[in-house]
């Protein structure tokens, strides 16, 4: 895990990672990995294709809103908000490796909020706050003749900042997938998924 010295940091980290909002856990690397399920479930890998179809401004724009508010609940610890961004039948997924391995899976908006709740937990007890940062968003209407369903797919990046340490401390980089649908004229997440570039990664307890 790279500690980025002050003199080095606006070169460590590209300004584009820096100007939009990643998802929240915290990981590391230099551990043994969890015993993870061996494929990470990613069903809309498959369904990229170009040129991509765009929601109508109105839309996207109300999706961009929920992806932002998500990254702020995150930085502001309140899993309950988050739980409300979830349809009731919404998938969340943590893998790492790319993609290769799953390694933890939550169903509907009360799991949801119960891990996030003991991951903010973990992070207030070591005193640490994280930024997550999201960039190169891209949506896409999965069927142009039905406008309801739209996927995401984002670069992601998330920073840690200890009590002891001058400067902030890259965490991890990630790609989020995302499929969003509307719950009660709502756009909500369906379906959330983490995918670490690192494959020797785990959750972090702080």
């Amino acid at each position: 895990m790279a500690i980025l010295r002050k003199e080095k940091w606006a070169t460590n980290i590209p300004a584009a990672f820096m100007l939009a909002a990643a998802s929240a856990i915290w990981l590391i690397s230099d551990r043994p990995a969890l015993a993870v399920d061996p494929v990470c479930d990613d069903p809309t890998a498959k369904n990229w294709t170009y040129p991509i179809t765009n929601p109508e401004p109105a839309e996207r724009q109300a999706i961009m809103d929920l992806i932002h508010r998500y990254y702020w609940a995150l930085d502001e610890k309140n899993a309950a908000a988050i739980a409300e961004m979830f349809t009731r039948d919404a998938n969340y997924q943590v893998c790492s490796g790319g993609g290769g391995l799953k390694r933890d899976r939550r169903k509907g908006p009360d799991e949801v909020a119960t891990y996030f709740k003991n991951l903010f937990s973990n992070l207030d007890h070591a005193e640490s706050r994280v930024r997550h940062f999201e960039s190169n968003t891209l949506l896409n209407i999965v069927d142009p003749n039905a406008p309801g369903t739209v996927e995401a797919k984002s670069a992601m990046l998330a920073v840690i900042q200890r009590a002891d340490n001058e400067v902030p401390t890259l965490d991890y980089a990630a790609v989020l997938r995302a499929v969003f649908v509307k719950e009660n004229g709502a756009w909500k997440f369906d379906m959330l998924t983490l995918i670490t570039d690192e494959p020797k990664v785990m959750v972090r307890a702080r």
